[in-house]
């Protein structure tokens, strides 16, 4: 293959760039835009909330309070989207406190017994 002078890299860009290579985003006055990798990177994270979702709904919300879920919830951007699961399954605070202390987690898991009742009036309930 020779080289080939490119007059306008947008229309030429197949014809030059090896499919291993990633060109990066550029807006019209050249400055790289890092804000569309971010919202890719975070887009990513959510697919594997999903997931734990969808274990949840399948399993008819018996393991929202699993020790597995209420650890990583502990160290977790996504502990309200599990709030949000919570309440879904109409659990109040009280029901948690209670449904907490009756399993023997609530010394473990109080911080997250209070971050759920100190904002449930403005959690939504997952539909």
């Amino acid at each position: 293959m020779s080289a080939k002078l490119i007059t306008n890299p947008v229309q030429d860009v197949s014809a030059v760039t090896s499919p291993g290579l990633v060109r990066s985003l550029e807006t019209a006055d050249g400055a790289v835009t890092e804000r569309r990798l971010l919202r890719t990177h975070t887009e990513n994270n959510d697919d594997e909330g999903d997931i734990d979702d969808e274990d949840e709904e399948r399993a008819n919300g018996k393991n929202l309070f699993a020790t597995k879920k209420l650890d990583q919830m502990l160290n977790s951007v996504d502990t309200f989207k599990r709030f949000e699961n919570w309440k879904a399954y109409g659990y109040t605070p009280t029901d948690v406190y209670t449904k907490m202390w009756n399993d023997g987690l609530f010394d473990k898991y109080q911080s997250l017994y209070t971050m759920y009742s100190n904002n449930f009036k403005t959690i939504k309930a997952k539909h």
